[in-house]
């Protein structure tokens, strides 16, 4: 067996859909068109722990033109092509990306939304997503509606010290409720429990701080002010996300 490698540099760029491939029903797709921006690394680009951490929705990063290319000659060939051979496909396909010199380079296939993607692509879906996913069982995703929030969203993964390496657990977080209380604000818990009515640390990932306002440097800008309202020990956060 041969592996060939190539080194250089590349954005990740992933791109949820909502997808179904059936015989004679070629307009049956519907595409979040809500790429992702992610970064790799825990801290900020100085520092060098290095796992896949913060994502941010940027249009600097995906912007329209390249999302049409990617649904244009990667995506609907790919759903032709699993008709074609397997009969077809119902679900979710999630395209990572990675944005080259050369262009886009599909770097993998998921059956599934990715995470931390997710915490930005679905907060800006308006149509509800049972309605997707019963659309996508009848068959019948063609005839419906999706709908987009315009605005924009940033996500701040606050990690466990040490990770991805071995990192404590059990610790206390405090502010969560002033985090969440800000309008905009969704804080999902990745990496915790809770023990004696008290949240604590229980994974490498401990929370995803969501923001969603007018413009990107809005929602950074009210991502990190909740951020700053969450406390546990050792945390760990990138402070660029969000920034072109």
């Amino acid at each position: 067996m041969l592996v060939l490698t190539r080194i250089g540099q590349s954005t990740e760029a992933p791109i949820p859909c909502f997808g179904q491939s059936l015989a004679f029903a070629p307009d049956q797709f519907r595409f979040t068109k809500a790429g992702a921006g992610l970064r790799q690394r825990v801290l900020d680009a100085r520092r060098r722990t290095s796992r896949r951490q913060i994502i941010h929705r940027r249009q600097a990063v995906l912007g329209g033109a390249v999302v049409d290319w990617v649904l244009r000659n990667v995506v609907e060939p790919t759903l032709s092509g699993l008709e074609a051979e397997c009969g077809g496909y119902q679900g979710i396909l999630y395209v990572g990306l990675m944005l080259t010199e050369d262009g886009p380079k599909v770097l993998e296939y998921n059956a599934r939304f990715g995470d931390p993607e997710t915490q930005v692509v679905l907060p800006r879906l308006e149509t509800d997503l049972v309605d997707l996913f019963e659309a996508l069982s009848l068959g019948r995703l063609g005839g419906l509606p999706v709908r987009w929030d315009a605005n924009a969203t940033v996500c701040v993964v606050m990690a466990s010290a040490g990770y991805p390496g071995k990192y404590p657990t059990g610790l206390p977080i405090t502010g969560l409720d002033a985090a969440g209380a800000l309008e905009g604000v969704v804080v999902f818990h990745a990496g915790t429990d809770q023990k004696d009515g008290q949240i604590v640390t229980a994974g490498g990932r401990v929370l995803g701080v969501t923001a969603r306002d007018r413009d990107l440097e809005s929602a950074r800008k009210k991502a990190y002010d909740a951020v700053a309202r969450i406390r546990f020990d050792g945390m760990a956060y990138r402070t660029d996300i969000g920034r072109v």
